[in-house]
């Protein structure tokens, strides 16, 4: 049995099934664990920010506040959190790399990829992750692998 300590992932998605399949994805691996999920930006503020996870995959849009304000505040009270920025729209590099977030991957995106992105953006050190000047990982930067997926 490891001793090593699970990831610690909370997920922020407006639409329900989404976030429900995310959460379910993460928790069957034995490296991650989901503590948490919220629905719209003001919520992944609120109940994400205090726990401090090691990874937070942000929608961002959303009611309420959109996913970069929220990952923006998140970061304030929880600097070592990586954010996976994800969204539809094809144009959020630039804004996901301006905020400092670890990533950023168009949807849809395959579960098996999101996996992925979240163990690699675990493997970045906290401090260079969120430079600016380092590239945000795109599911296309990791390599396939063997991630179990819910069936």
């Amino acid at each position: 049995m490891s001793t090593t300590a699970k990831t610690r992932v909370f997920v922020v998605n407006d639409q329900k099934p989404m976030c429900m399949l995310w959460q379910r994805m993460i928790n069957i691996q034995d490296d991650m664990e989901c503590v948490g999920a919220a629905y719209d930006g003001n919520s992944a503020v609120s109940e994400g920010g205090p726990l401090k996870p090691d990874v937070v995959v942000m929608d961002v849009m959303m009611p309420g506040i959109d996913g970069y304000e929220a990952a923006e505040k998140i970061k304030a009270v929880s600097p070592r959190t990586r954010i996976i920025i994800c969204s539809a729209r094809s144009d959020i590099h630039d804004r996901s790399r301006e905020i400092g977030a670890s990533a950023a991957l168009v949807l849809p995106v395959a579960p098996e990829a999101l996996i992925r992105v979240i163990r690699k953006v675990v493997e970045i050190s906290p401090h260079m992750a969120h430079s600016v000047e380092e590239p945000t990982l795109e599911a296309t930067d990791v390599q396939p692998d063997d991630t179990p997926m819910p069936q």
